[in-house]
C-alpha cells in the first residue's frame, strides 16, 4: 500500500478526524469504566455480606478520588493530562488491566479517574466532536452521556459526583444493557445480580474493543507512517495528525 498521499479534500479530512477522534474518546471513556465495573466486582466479592450499590460505589470512589474536599473542577485541572499523546498512553495501560479477568490495582482506578477528566477537559468545549458522539451513539450510554454528567457537577464536591458516576454508568447501565442482552438474544451477560438493592456474584471480565473496524484502522495508522511498524509508537507524523486543528 501506498505510504504517501493525501486523506482526501480538507472538509473531509477535518470530518474523519472528528469521527475518529469521538470514537476513540468514547472507547477510552468506556475502558476506564470497565476498570471499575472489575473493581465493583472485587469489592462486592469481599465483603463478608450482600452490600448496597450506594456503598460499593462510595467504597470505589474513595479510592478513585483522594482528595475527600475538592470541587470536580479542581480535581480536573490537578490531573489533568497536558496532551493527546498522554490520554493515549493512559488509555493503553488501562486497556491492559481491563483486558484481565481480575480485580485491578488501585493506580488503574485512580488512572480511570484520571483519564475520564483529562478527555472531559479537553473535548467539552469541543462542539463538533460531542455533536458526532450525540448522534453515533446510545444516548445516556457514551463519553458524551459522561460530559453531560461532568457538565451538571462540575461545581460538586469530585469524590461525590465520581460516586454517582459510577453508580449511574457502571453499575445501573450494565444491569440495563444485560438486561435488553438477555431479552433480545438471550444472552447471560450479567457480570454481577441484584438482591434486595445489593450486588452479588460478581464475575470479573475482559474488556474488548466495541468495533472490529480499530484493526482496520491501526493498519491504515502504520500503512501512512502515523505508528512505528515494530514498536507500535506513534510517530512524529502521527502525533502532528492528532494534534491537528
Amino acid at each position: 500500500m501506498c505510504k504517501s498521499g493525501s486523506l482526501g479534500a480538507p472538509s473531509q479530512g477535518g470530518q474523519n478526524l472528528t469521527r475518529w477522534r469521538a470514537y476513540f474518546l468514547n472507547e477510552f471513556c468506556h475502558i476506564a469504566l470497565e476498570v471499575w465495573l472489575n473493581e465493583i466486582v472485587g469489592l462486592s466479592n469481599q465483603v463478608a455480606e450482600p452490600t448496597s450499590v450506594e456503598a460499593l460505589a462510595s467504597s470505589l470512589a474513595s479510592t478513585a478520588v483522594s482528595d475527600e474536599k475538592a470541587s470536580t473542577e479542581d480535581l480536573t485541572a490537578s490531573l489533568a493530562l497536558s496532551d493527546l499523546g498522554g490520554e493515549h498512553d493512559l488509555g493503553a495501560e488501562l486497556l491492559a488491566a481491563a483486558s484481565t479477568k481480575r480485580r485491578p490495582e488501585a493506580s488503574a482506578v485512580t488512572g480511570s479517574t484520571r483519564l475520564i477528566l483529562s478527555l472531559w477537559l479537553r473535548w467539552r468545549e469541543a462542539t463538533q466532536v460531542r455533536d458526532e458522539l450525540f448522534r453515533e451513539t446510545v444516548e445516556g450510554r457514551s463519553a458524551e452521556g459522561v460530559f453531560r454528567f461532568l457538565d451538571l457537577n462540575s461545581s460538586a464536591n469530585a469524590r461525590l459526583t465520581i460516586a454517582k458516576l459510577i453508580k449511574k454508568f457502571v453499575v445501573s447501565n450494565h444491569l440495563m444493557i444485560a438486561g435488553q442482552k438477555l431479552a433480545t438474544g438471550g444472552r447471560f451477560t450479567y457480570r454481577f445480580t441484584l438482591d434486595d438493592g445489593c450486588l452479588v456474584d460478581g464475575e470479573f471480565g475482559e474488556y474488548t474493543y466495541t468495533q472490529p473496524r480499530i484493526t482496520n484502522l491501526l493498519t491504515f495508522a502504520r500503512d501512512a507512517d502515523l505508528v512505528d511498524e515494530s514498536t507500535g509508537v506513534i510517530t512524529v507524523a502521527g502525533a502532528e495528525f492528532l494534534n491537528a486543528a
